[in-house]
């Protein structure tokens, strides 16, 4: 009996350690509600960092519905972009975007050799509108 609980502790172990912790968990979003997002959180981007010879990589999958946004803002801004953790990447970008309706959170993690920062806002959506909830929340780890 203790040897069956005990792999089936550790296999819950193994099964929460593999999921997914960065992406986008929306299932049905709002049309044009990640295009929305991602330009907020691209501007949001260029306001802590000078897009004008700042190197991003993004750090996940670039496939998703808000990446492919996220990524044509970005270097529309002027940041050179690199899809793909590289070595010498000024900053490395990493996002989860969730759902609780009616909600989407945007949570956006920036490491750099100096700090690491995550910066947060929720939005309220309805139909095609998607309008901010809140300011941009930032935490800023040495």
């Amino acid at each position: 009996m203790g040897r069956t609980i005990f792999w089936l502790l550790l296999s819950c172990n193994v099964a929460c350690a593999t999921l997914p912790t960065t992406g986008t968990f929306v299932e049905h979003p709002a049309p044009g509600a990640m295009q929305q997002l991602a330009i907020d959180a691209a501007r949001q981007l260029a306001l802590l960092y000078p897009p004008k010879g700042t190197h991003v990589s993004f750090a996940q999958a670039t496939n998703d519905a808000f990446a492919l946004p996220l990524l044509s803002e970005v270097r529309g801004l002027g940041f050179a972009v690199t899809e793909g953790r590289t070595r010498g990447s000024q900053i490395s970008l990493s996002y989860v975007i969730d759902e609780v309706d009616p909600f989407y959170r945007v949570v956006l993690h920036v490491a750099s050799a100096r700090r690491r920062v995550s910066l947060a806002r929720a939005y309220t959506h309805r139909a095609t509108t998607v309008r901010a909830a809140s300011a941009w929340a930032q935490q800023v780890t040495p």
